[in-house]
């Protein structure tokens, strides 16, 4: 998908005219929702900025897996940053996957198929975790958190025995496409069953260490995220929250808007979900555009067009 300053602005409109009616609708106070400690608001922004470098660094570590000696952190930062905000610009919080792919093979000068293959192997630790904890905390509010625990069960379902299927269905998948598509297309997806190959036999025992300790660190991180800018929350309430609205995200709505705000309410007071929607939307989308701007040149070029790999 292409990304513009005029997607990412109608996006965020949307999603502000989505809070401005939630913020009306549950009589939110103005001042209540503005009292936040600087302070807070800084060490919020460290926690989830480096919520986003850990997420680099490992598809950075996935990517050493796959392709041998790896690009500068920058590089998979920038990566992650263009998916997130291509997230919110389709209608599912899973949607930045195809974006990062594009980056990393400009970066590299190889295939976008392949590299899709180590980005949805790369997601799938997140949507596995987010999904099973967002069925597990689903418990604790029954029965408004049905929505969360159809989703994430639905969720689990079609994502939990994908590496399952994709290794022994590939061939059926692949004589399928064959039949019915052209020879760019069955190319291409051949290149992708044979990458997702790839990168499950060369991720072994230490790689999913690595893969599952990061990914739980970054969910960390972006629990803590809500925590600071919502303290005194109860830190459970700030994972419950956050897991909630992320699980729910997966459904079709530009920027999560709606289903996003329903799944914070679950277990946030409204003033904390105004908040932590508005903070994190706006942070994604500013970091992005500028993102985008610096990365032009390798998304039109390469990196050879920047001059060449640059180191960690």
């Amino acid at each position: 998908m292409r990304i513009t300053a005029k997607a990412a602005a109608a996006t965020t409109l949307f999603v502000a005219l989505v809070l401005v009616a939630y913020t009306l609708y549950m009589g939110v106070n103005l001042e209540e929702l503005l009292d936040v400690n600087p302070l807070m608001l800084a060490a919020a922004t460290a926690a989830y900025t480096a919520a986003w470098l850990v997420s680099a660094y490992r598809l950075m570590v996935l990517d050493r897996y796959f392709a041998g000696e790896p690009l500068g952190l920058r590089h998979y930062f920038y990566a992650r940053i263009l998916g997130g905000i291509a997230a919110y610009l389709t209608p599912s919080a899973i949607g930045g996957e195809p974006v990062r792919a594009h980056y990393l093979a400009r970066a590299r000068g190889d295939s976008t198929a392949g590299y899709f293959a180590l980005t949805i192997y790369e997601v799938y630790y997140d949507v596995v975790f987010t999904a099973a904890a967002a069925a597990a905390a689903s418990l604790l509010y029954l029965p408004y958190t049905i929505p969360v625990l159809i989703v994430s069960a639905a969720s689990l379902g079609v994502w939990a025995p994908m590496p399952l299927i994709i290794l022994r269905g590939g061939g059926r998948l692949y004589r399928f496409i064959v039949k019915r598509f052209s020879g760019i297309v069955a190319g291409q997806v051949a290149v992708f069953l044979d990458s997702y190959r790839r990168v499950m036999g060369r991720c072994g025992a230490r790689c999913v260490a690595a893969m599952v300790s990061t990914t739980i660190l970054y969910h960390l991180l972006n629990t803590a995220t809500i925590l600071l800018l919502c303290w005194p929350i109860a830190p459970w309430r700030a994972f419950a929250g956050y897991i909630y609205a992320l699980s729910m995200g997966a459904l079709p709505t530009p920027g999560g808007a709606g289903v996003m705000e329903y799944g914070y309410t679950l277990a946030m007071p409204p003033p904390m979900v105004v908040r932590a929607r508005a903070f994190t939307v706006l942070y994604t989308m500013v970091l992005g555009l500028y993102v985008l701007n610096a990365s032009r040149g390798i998304l039109l070029t390469g990196l050879a067009g920047e001059g060449g790999r640059d180191e960690p």
